[in-house]
Parts: C-alpha cells; sequence; structure tokens
C-alpha cells in the first residue's frame, strides 16, 4: 500500500536524521512511535480481512510473510555488522557485540539493551545493534497479538475485540506514564503496546471517514503532528 510505505518512509527518514545528529531533528526518534503503530493497523488489517474472507485464521502463513519481509534485511545487516565489529573493535566491544548478535537473531534485543543502559547512554557508538530493539519489541508484537486477535474473535463480537484492544491501550499508556525510569518503558513491550493498539484500534474502523475531503484533512493534520512532535518534543 502506497499510503503505508510512504508514511513509512516518513518515520524512518526521521529516525535516520536524528542519528546523523542533525539538531533540527532532535526528538527524531518519535519516528519509532510512528513506526509501531502503522505495525498496529497493517498487521491488524490483514487479521481482520483473513478472518473475514475465510472465518479463521492462517498463523503459518502469517509466520511465513513476517519471516520472508524482515529475517533477509536482519541477517544481511548482521553479517555486515560483524564484519565491521571484527577488524574494529576491541576484544571487550566486540564480546559485548557477540551477546548483541545473539539476541538480534533471536528477538530480544529489546531486553538485552535495557539490562544494560539507556538508549542515549554515550556509550551506546560501540553498540551498532542497538537499533535492534525496536526490531524486537515488533517480533515480540508479530508472535503474541495474533493469537490474542484470533481468541478474541473466536469466542466473542469484533465490538468486543475493540474494546478490549481499546482497555489495553490505556492499561499500557498508564504503565508508560508511572513507570519514570525512561529504560523501561522505552524498551519493553508492555509499555509500548498502547502505540501498537492505536493503529490496530483504526483498523477496525478504516472508512469511519467517508467524505475525500476529510480524509486529506486527518492526513494533513496526522503530517503536521509528526513533524511537529519530531521537531520540537524533548528527547526521554
Amino acid at each position: 500500500r502506497p499510503d503505508i510505505e510512504g508514511l513509512r518512509a516518513v518515520a524512518v527518514s526521521a529516525v535516520l536524521f536524528f542519528h546523523f545528529g542533525f539538531e533540527t531533528f532532535s526528538n527524531g526518534q518519535v519516528g519509532v512511535d510512528v513506526f509501531f503503530v502503522i505495525s498496529g493497523f497493517f498487521i491488524t488489517s490483514l487479521i481482520l480481512k483473513e478472518i473475514h474472507n475465510t472465518s479463521t485464521f492462517c498463523f503459518s502463513n502469517f509466520y511465513i510473510r513476517r519471516a520472508r519481509r524482515l529475517l533477509p534485511s536482519l541477517f544481511f545487516t548482521l553479517f555486515l555488522s560483524f564484519v565491521f565489529a571484527y577488524f574494529l573493535f576491541y576484544p571487550i566491544h566486540f564480546q559485548h557485540f557477540g551477546g548483541a548478535l545473539v539476541h538480534a537473531t533471536i528477538g530480544t534485543s529489546n531486553f538485552f539493551f535495557w539490562s544494560e543502559a539507556n538508549y542515549f547512554d554515550p556509550v551506546s557508538i560501540f553498540k551498532p545493534l542497538i537499533h535492534t530493539w525496536s526490531l524486537g519489541v515488533e517480533e515480540q508484537f508479530y508472535i503474541a497479538f495474533p493469537l490474542f486477535m484470533f481468541f478474541i474473535l473466536r469466542h466473542y463480537s469484533m465490538k468486543s475485540c475493540f474494546s478490549v484492544i481499546l482497555i489495553c491501550a490505556l492499561l499500557s499508556f498508564f504503565m508508560f506514564e508511572i513507570f519514570h525510569e525512561s529504560s523501561f518503558r522505552f524498551f519493553f513491550p508492555v509499555t509500548r503496546a498502547w502505540e501498537f493498539s492505536l493503529g490496530a484500534g483504526i483498523a477496525f474502523y478504516p472508512n469511519l471517514v467517508k467524505t475525500i475531503r476529510h480524509r486529506e484533512a486527518l492526513l494533513l493534520m496526522g503530517l503536521l503532528l509528526i513533524i511537529s512532535a519530531t521537531l520540537s518534543w524533548d528527547a526521554p
């Protein structure tokens, strides 16, 4: 979908400009939040469409499609990072890189880096795989959310499923607010679930706005909010 790909490009660009050190994009990591909302919307849309068309959901096909999309790029990145780390790092940094490599491979990078330091710690310059924390959160979402959705829709109505997702979003956001230790709420899926849930909730009512004019107005408002957050908010 061109609209989703375009929004992903905006989110990824914000993160890249942030890591390149552009002061204008001092809060470019907000792009990760946008990406999580997109993932919630896209994955939920796929699940709802398949359940509506077939009255069931094929988990094996879903996970195979996700693996084909994510793993080739991931393994290529890990391989290149390994080569550069081997030649450039001191043994102590290369040893740490090995641990990060293992966790990136099994999708638990967010827990690995949470146990060590804040994402914005200066030592992070010696952690070339630290960005894989977000992929870890995404992979955990891909594993748990389809199971959760299928179970709810199998026993309850669509409206009930939407209500449960809304409740989960509120609880997750509450946890995000009460945990002041920023590295926990930055890395953990339970404090990121409200972002996925926002996208998931929108997927239940994609045609709620009927007119093209209103949709374009919402599109412009959304882009302005993303740009405003990227340029003005303070980093945690």
